[in-house]
């Protein structure tokens, strides 16, 4: 694919007729002698965002608004067949191709076919992110070699299989590890969501996982419990009411007990009370007060006499009535203990009944804990089962890594000789700006689990001094165009900052590089200085055959109809 002409609709439109091969200047030429104008205004690079623009490219709110009404055309030949963009601005999703109105979206893709050799169902790669590595637009595209799209800096494996289809490299196992990587990615996260899971936390508080076979089995017990006192309940349906009498029977046994303890005191207490003696006798007294040596006289040992008869007949009086009281309460404690034995005997039988039969409510609620035990194991057995799923897909994601790598390393040595003689143009070119710096593109496997592929990487010695970034995306870009790797283009596009960095002697060696090529087209935007730097570098024939007779279009600060668009517009299209 060459470029033929870039046209607008408006007759003040600076139309651009592209040369067939070699080089095409886009000159930005100061005329006006007021410094205060400058040629960086003037619509060079507004040229390289128009041919995106007719590309299928879009457009800003500024560049709606302002050109409203304008239409951009652009010519070019595929395989010797001429063909026509056109496109309208206040019809952003509409063109016109080869006279016929399509889509936006279907130009892209008849463009895709007729120029790219794209491997069906390939991710990422796109008629537009493959054109912009022929025609570098924003300031980004000119800080690395490799870095065509700003967007893909979000994405590297969308960069990676862009460059790698042009480079000729099998763009499946880029892919094929991409989506290793996503699974395995995928499959970590799920592990992490299983074990960061917030009702496992709350039921298994601060233990550690590891705790949690300790769990099962602790589990596993209380089910088997309960499911065998399940299977031997029997459901009572008179059960409550013989509780009721039990518990009953248990309060008056509690009662007559009671009752039984204090009889059994008042009886012992009895018995004591019987084996008391009497008071000391007169006949003890009398004795006594004769050792004393105390001489009582006979009325007094008259009275004693009296007093003595007196607290026996008291005594046997109290002892009668004593033995009446222990005889009446051991009656009683007789009726007691039997009653007692009558309804122990038969709360022992209610009780016997209410252990082998159960409520209802008794069933439900032991059946209720069950199901919250099996539901605790169940979680528990899913989670492991689950880590341990994960765990398995994990290794089998990373051993099919392993096998990615085997087979790209064999992959890669296999290729290597083809390869080495494509990526040749790079050295070749490169040793024509810098004679004694080694150079080469080189393609190495990258076996760290993340989504690259391949190592591309364009190495030039003491490639960290002035204008090496340059040189590197110029002969990087041409080993590309050359090559004819899974693409028809012919043609690059550069905008003049890819002169930036460079002296005269290296931009003036690009331009006899570009300008020898008769299959490929060159085109490149060029300040008046950096042209009248050329004139310090070439003998004044070559610098009119390369130069001069290269110009396709001057574009000048002196009045608003000697730039691109013939009108003085402040115009945004590129997206910040």
């Amino acid at each position: 694919m060459r470029l033929v002409k870039l046209s607008a609709n408006k007759d003040s439109f600076r139309t651009i007729d592209f040369n067939a091969n070699g080089i095409s200047i886009i000159a930005a030429i100061r005329e006006s002698p007021d410094r205060r104008k400058t040629y960086n205004s003037v619509g060079k690079s507004l040229a390289l965002y128009l041919i995106h623009y007719c590309f299928g490219a879009s457009s800003t709110e500024d560049f709606d608004l302002k050109l409203t009404d304008w239409e951009f055309s652009l010519e070019f030949i595929i395989d010797e067949q001429k063909h026509i963009i056109t496109r309208k601005v206040n019809q952003p999703n509409e063109v016109i191709f080869d006279e016929k109105e399509i889509s936006l979206k279907k130009l892209k893709e008849k463009l895709s076919d007729l120029i790219f050799d794209i491997p069906k169902n390939s991710k990422f790669i796109s008629f537009r992110s493959l054109i912009s590595r022929f025609i570098r637009g924003s300031k980004g595209s000119y800080i690395e070699y490799d870095r065509f799209i700003d967007e893909e800096q979000k994405n590297p494996l969308s960069q990676l299989i862009n460059n790698s289809l042009l480079l000729g490299l099998d763009t499946q196992k880029v892919l094929n590890k991409g989506k290793l990587k996503e699974e395995l990615d995928t499959t970590k996260d799920l592990q992490r969501n299983i074990e960061n899971d917030n009702v496992l936390k709350s039921f298994f508080e601060s233990e550690d996982a590891d705790d949690f076979d300790l769990k099962v089995a602790d589990l596993e017990i209380k089910i088997n419990s309960l499911k065998e006192s399940l299977d031997s309940f029997e459901i009572a349906e008179d059960y409550n009411e013989i509780k009721i009498e039990a518990d009953q029977i248990a309060q008056e046994l509690k009662v007559l007990r009671n009752q039984k303890t204090k009889i059994q005191n008042a009886i012992n207490n009895i018995s004591k009370s019987l084996e008391i003696e009497p008071d000391i006798s007169r006949k003890k007294l009398l004795n006594f007060y004769k050792k004393a040596e105390i001489e009582l006289g006979e009325l007094v040992k008259k009275k004693l006499h009296e007093v003595e008869k007196f607290n026996s007949s008291l005594l046997s009086n109290r002892q009668k009535r004593l033995l009446q009281d222990k005889e009446n309460f051991e009656e009683k404690l007789a009726n007691i203990s039997n009653e007692i034995l009558r309804l122990g005997k038969i709360e022992n039988q209610k009780l016997q009944y209410l252990d082998t039969h159960g409520a209802l409510d008794e069933f439900s609620q032991l059946n209720k804990q069950l199901g919250e035990y099996t539901k605790q194991l169940e979680k528990i057995r899913n989670y492991q089962n689950l880590i341990e799923k994960y765990k398995n897909q994990i290794e089998q994601k990373r051993h099919e890594l392993g096998l990615e790598n085997i087979d790209t390393r064999n992959y890669l040595s296999e290729t290597r000789d083809e390869r080495v003689g494509q990526l040749s143009i790079f050295s070749e070119l490169t040793n024509e700006f810098y004679a004694d710096k080694p150079s080469a593109i080189y393609v190495k496997n990258n076996d760290g689990e993340n989504k690259i592929r391949y190592d591309i990487k364009a190495k030039l010695q003491d490639d960290a001094g002035d204008a090496v970034n340059e040189v590197k995306i110029f002969c990087f870009d041409w080993t590309i165009l050359k090559n004819q790797l899974n693409h028809k283009v012919k043609f690059l596009f550069h905008d003049s900052r890819i002169t930036d960095g460079m002296d005269t002697r290296q931009l003036a060696t690009l331009i006899r590089i570009a300008n020898r090529e008769k299959d490929f087209q060159y085109i490149i935007s060029l300040n008046q200085d950096r042209i009248d730097n050329l004139k310090d570098e070439m003998n004044e024939e070559e610098f009119e055959k390369v130069i001069n007779e290269k110009i396709v279009l001057r574009l000048s600060d002196k009045s608003d109809q000697d730039k691109l668009l013939g009108i003085q517009i402040d115009l945004k299209y590129e997206k910040e």
